[in-house]
């Protein structure tokens, strides 16, 4: 930086970029290595739906979704923690066609409720009473909508 202030005006930004560089190179190698944790993490969790006879497809879905979302927001993937969407999408989608049988296959009837009540539980503690309201409706008589409606109605607002 000295040698660069002696070279006159801008002359600094020479010896701050020299500084800046390792730490731009380390910040990179760091983010690949975090997003080969989620790769792996995304490749476990597909594995474990397949083991206990769990179609993939939502994690699919949810990666595709992410995708369309983001194309118009997302920054650089150099400066990115998580995997590319396009990349997850497409990776994991030939993961789950690998187990094709089970795609296909819908969750049974029992294993829907538990997911349905979970989601209840989150949502009437963590989403406005209006917000749980118009999702749950009064004419919603279902266990999972009076469920929500219900911790609701008694939730302590943070």
């Amino acid at each position: 930086m000295v040698a660069g202030s002696r070279a006159g005006p801008g002359g600094s930004d020479i010896g701050m970029a020299a500084i800046m560089a390792p730490q731009s190179a380390i910040q990179r190698t760091l983010l690949a290595y975090v997003r080969t944790q989620e790769d792996q993490a995304d490749h476990a969790g597909v594995k474990f739906l397949n083991a206990t006879g769990q179609s993939p497809k939502g994690m699919v879905d949810l990666f595709t979704r992410l995708t369309n979302e983001s194309l118009s927001i997302r920054a650089s993937s150099i400066l990115s923690a998580n995997p590319s969407d396009a990349g997850r999408t497409r990776r994991h989608a030939g993961r789950a066609r690998q187990d094709e049988p089970q795609l296909g296959p819908q969750d049974s009837a029992e294993l829907q409720l538990r997911h349905d009540m979970m989601r209840a539980k989150l949502s009437g503690f963590m989403d406005r009473p209006d917000t749980v309201a118009r999702r749950y409706t009064l004419g919603d008589n279902s266990l999972p909508a009076r469920y929500a409606r219900a911790i609701s109605a008694t939730a302590i607002p943070i």
